[in-house]
């Protein structure tokens, strides 16, 4: 038994084996959206938050568009003024007497 199968492992099935056609630099696939990206090839393009009156939906937001910052620039910003100088992202104003802060990797609003 074990003789047929090395039999059949070294004659094969009779098929041909055909090789990969060559390489065609016309048929390359373009480079991914999501990785890695040169300072230099990818300006920050304006973030522009709306004012949907949720607070909470706005700090979602406002946190994945920190996140996605960070990928982008391979940098974390020192704070919330930074990632919003940095990043161009246009925003609706803190509730009264709050005001928008990073923790960790969350936007969060702080009493002022």
């Amino acid at each position: 038994m074990m003789l047929a199968c090395v039999a059949v492992l070294i004659v094969g099935c009779g098929r041909e084996v055909s090789s990969p056609p060559p390489l065609d630099a016309s048929a390359t696939a373009p480079a991914s959206p999501r990785g890695p990206v040169a300072l230099t090839d990818a300006p920050p393009v304006a973030t522009v938050i709306p004012n949907g009156g949720n607070t909470s939906a706005t700090l979602q937001r406002l946190t994945q568009a920190l996140r996605d910052h960070v990928v982008r620039s391979r940098s974390v910003p020192k704070d919330f003024e930074e990632f919003v100088a940095k990043s161009q992202v246009s925003f609706p104003p803190p509730p009264e007497g709050q005001q928008y802060a990073i923790r960790g990797q969350e936007v969060v609003l702080v009493k002022r």
